[in-house]
């Protein structure tokens, strides 16, 4: 962790921060997105809460990694 701590810093650092930073954001809003396409007419939207429960632990393990991304970023 102190490695890691030390390596805070540059141009590299700020590059590779902001790409996880932007994978990590598009896994969450790719989730929301994917259970609200089950929501449509076509489907009266009964599918939406079986598929909503299942995402629910993966959108939540997600924010979690975009949190700690934007912690050990340090706001960058």
């Amino acid at each position: 962790m102190k490695a890691m701590g030390e390596k805070r810093s540059g141009p590299r650092f700020e590059w590779h921060f902001g790409n996880v930073a932007t994978w990590v954001s598009a896994a969450l809003t790719d989730a929301n997105t994917c259970v609200d396409g089950f929501a449509g007419k076509a489907l009266n939207g009964r599918m939406k809460s079986g598929i909503e429960a299942r995402f629910t632990n993966a959108a939540q393990f997600i924010s979690n990694a975009l949190a700690l991304v934007n912690k050990y970023g340090g706001g960058h």
